[in-house]
């Protein structure tokens, strides 16, 4: 398969924290090459920085539940990269005060943004960013040829793994998966994530409020997180059937509608706002009852794939998954 080649070339599709996972554990087995077609790494737990505020406006935490998740975490948490995120957490409703909710487990970020953990787990990887992969043609005898969407020849390969969401991986993989692969069922929900920025301090006691029944579901107070030093800075999450169903409306709209909601869920005066941008994630939640039991494996053809669609949207799930894949690649 790999023409007696000691160390095969492999191509990862997808720099978030799946994919570099995956890397880890394949960079000593093969010559490994990393395509995201974002400007960094990180996926989700990406970071917007507008001084003088920084967004976490995907992952706003993650938790750590198996041995062998917060055994990646302890040296983390030693150096001060990974913290724990602690402070009071609320439910909010609008023209009500604020309810205290309870976190029973500890909920970390990655500083000084959550991209931080990401670049962590890309140091000394071969990381091409800024790269769109077009659809896989025909195999080769040289293996995949793969081009980006530009039609510029990224290189041959002799194993191409995709660990983005699955309507992208479909559309990479779509002529080479056989037509009961279980990614093809994956669905996905929305999310838009509003950024608001004002000029005074954060005084407001809570870090985070969980809301109901609202266009808004989730808004996470930015100066309370640690490692970040900056004025007032809100990010506030829609609710996913909100998004669902909004997803192709005008954007400018939509901002209107979610920034008139925060206001009235934490009684700020939107108006006195300094900054205010919103991000539309169409792939940011994996719907449970549709994911997938296994990754896809074809090594016949040289092809594979994995990510939260077959896990869970938690960030553990998703390195989990990764991980998970190349040592079943490695086991075969």
């Amino acid at each position: 398969m790999f023409g007696g080649r000691l160390k095969p070339r492999i191509a990862v599709i997808g720099a978030g924290i799946a994919g570099l996972a995956a890397c880890r554990e394949l960079a000593g087995h093969g010559r490994v090459t990393v395509f995201e077609k974002s400007r960094g790494v990180g996926g989700r737990m990406s970071s917007r920085r507008v001084e003088p505020w920084q967004f976490d406006h995907g992952t706003q935490f993650f938790t750590a539940r198996k041995p062998e998740f917060r055994a990646l975490l302890a040296p983390l948490l030693d150096s001060g990269l990974v913290r724990e995120w602690t402070g009071s957490v609320v439910y909010l409703e609008a023209a009500e005060r604020p309810r205290k909710r309870l976190w029973f487990e500890p909920h970390y970020v990655a500083c000084p943004g959550m991209n931080a953990l990401c670049k962590t787990l890309a140091t000394d990887l071969h990381v091409r960013t800024g790269i769109e992969v077009a659809p896989l043609g025909a195999r080769g005898p040289d293996g995949w040829e793969l081009l980006s969407s530009a039609g510029e020849s990224l290189g041959h390969f002799d194993l191409v793994l995709s660990t983005a969401p699955s309507p992208q991986t479909l559309l990479l993989l779509e002529n080479h998966l056989p037509i009961d692969a279980e990614l093809r069922s994956v669905r996905y929900r929305a999310c838009f994530a509003l950024m608001v920025g004002f000029a005074e301090p954060w005084r407001a006691t809570w870090i985070a409020g969980k809301a109901r029944d609202n266009p808004i579901e989730w808004i996470a107070a930015q100066p309370t997180r640690p490692g970040r030093e900056m004025p007032a800075a809100l990010v506030a999450h829609a609710s996913a059937d909100w998004s669902d169903a909004n997803v192709d409306r005008d954007l400018a709209q939509v901002q209107q509608e979610l920034s008139a909601a925060t206001g009235a869920l934490t009684g700020l005066d939107m108006n006195r706002s300094t900054h205010m941008a919103l991000h539309r994630w169409r792939y940011a939640l994996v719907d449970a009852e549709t994911a997938a039991t296994e990754p896809f494996i074809d090594m016949s053809a040289g092809l594979a794939a994995t990510g939260d669609w077959c896990a869970a949207s938690r960030i553990e799930d998703a390195w989990l998954a990764g991980r998970h894949l190349a040592k079943a690649l490695l086991a075969r």
